[in-house]
């Protein structure tokens, strides 16, 4: 796959999920009880480490690493 294929289908997941999200898992309001809100914050963590490690593979552990720490500091910022 060339490289501008991998953004295309980057993007692509990204919308998709963000339209699963919106549209199907959150469709009507509601209060969010600890427990979803558990279970959500652990699928979107798990699937940014499934991200990582593909980072690892494409284009190796300095890469990797470096997303890894942009990712724990955004993670840290939006915990205030």
């Amino acid at each position: 796959m060339s490289f501008d294929i991998w953004w295309i289908s980057f993007g692509v997941l990204i919308l998709e999920l963000l339209a699963l999200d919106i549209g199907v898992f959150n469709r009507r309001a509601h209060e969010v009880r600890l427990k979803e809100a558990l279970f959500w914050s652990a699928f979107w963590i798990i699937l940014t480490l499934i991200f990582n490690i593909g980072v690892c593979f494409l284009k190796g552990q300095e890469s990797a690493l470096q997303f890894f720490t942009a990712y724990l500091v955004e993670k840290s910022l939006s915990i205030g």
